[in-house]
């Protein structure tokens, strides 16, 4: 089934020209709200080692809502470059309260996806957030690592980096990643594009990995 409208308030504007979506991770007090995006998508992608850790680094009027101006900053709370996938969170309270208050605004306004998986080596039914905001059906399907999507006639274009691959639940179960083309380009049935739950750091995934292991144990 194609996804509600709902789906579609979970992806932000993420940088010049990429995107994003928020998940919610943890639980009670601890948790809290993400955003999943591109590394390609950030101004800069804070190097493994330096003098400066990931968590310090501040991006500037980086997020904003789906089609509008990122006015939002975020901070870095993970990023790897091969898989092209990063996490942003809210600035430090006590530091930049204005800050952080507006990232808090602006995610708690948003929908927050759920986090899935779908079986190794079987080909499903997936969806794309296209440029005009229409979910497009395509088949995807992993062996174990990232997804690729199949369908040689459906355009993905680099704009659409960064948003969510839904399956028919509406759960995120990876991201869509155009980072080699230039603006205007497409690739058509191509990939890798990173599987969530193979790509995320543990924390950042850990109600969708007990929920798979009790479906795994049933």
């Amino acid at each position: 089934m194609r996804p509600h409208s709902k789906a579609t308030r979970s992806v932000l504007t993420v940088g010049k020209g990429g995107r994003g979506f928020v998940v919610k991770h943890g639980r009670g007090r601890r948790s809290g709200r993400i955003v999943i995006t591109a590394a390609h998508c950030l101004p800069t992608v804070p190097p493994a080692r330096g003098e400066k850790l990931i968590g310090d680094v501040i991006y500037a009027k980086i997020l904003g809502p789906l089609g509008e101006e990122p006015t939002i900053s975020a901070k870095c709370l993970f990023a790897v470059p091969v898989s092209d996938l990063a996490l942003l969170g809210p600035p430090d309270k006590q530091a930049l309260p204005d800050e952080s208050e507006a990232f808090e605004a602006l995610v708690k306004a948003a929908t927050r996806l759920p986090i899935g998986d779908i079986p190794a080596a079987i080909k499903i039914r997936a969806w794309l957030l296209s440029l005009e905001d229409d979910w497009l059906p395509c088949s995807v399907i992993h062996h174990g690592g990232d997804i690729l999507i199949e369908n040689h006639n459906l355009t993905v274009f680099e704009r659409m980096s960064g948003s969510p691959i839904l399956n028919d639940h509406e759960l995120a179960i990876g991201m869509v990643t155009v980072g080699s083309q230039e603006p205007g380009t497409f690739l058509a049935g191509r990939g890798p594009n990173p599987r969530l739950v193979n790509s995320l750091p543990v924390w950042a995934v850990v109600d969708a990995l007990k929920l798979l292991s009790r479906f795994r144990r049933t």
